[in-house]
């Protein structure tokens, strides 16, 4: 792997549904960006992983200020059964 000082940072989006959750709503996060995680890690035990954490954060898009859209399993079956497959974005602006 290489990492560049001078890389410039690209904006992602992070898609997720929390595990239990009664309405079963799906999120997502618009324009997201993270920080470099450490670099320490081991392994302990030959089993129990150290895992490295890092930092992210999700701001308003530049094209409509929207930061977070989520959707529950009784709303518009089509949007709900198919939001892991793309970024949804009902009104995109470009």
């Amino acid at each position: 792997m290489t990492e560049k000082g001078d890389a410039e940072p690209t904006a992602f989006a992070i898609m997720f549904e929390f595990s239990g959750d009664k309405n079963k709503t799906r999120h997502v996060l618009y324009y997201c960006s993270a920080s470099r995680p450490s670099n320490g890690s081991s392994t302990k035990n030959g089993t129990n992983v150290n895992e490295r954490e890092l930092s992210f954060k999700a701001s308003p898009r530049p094209l409509d200020s929207v930061i977070k859209r989520s959707i529950t399993s009784a709303d518009n079956n089509e949007v709900y059964n198919n939001w892991f497959t793309k970024v949804y974005e009902p009104n995109a602006v470009g």
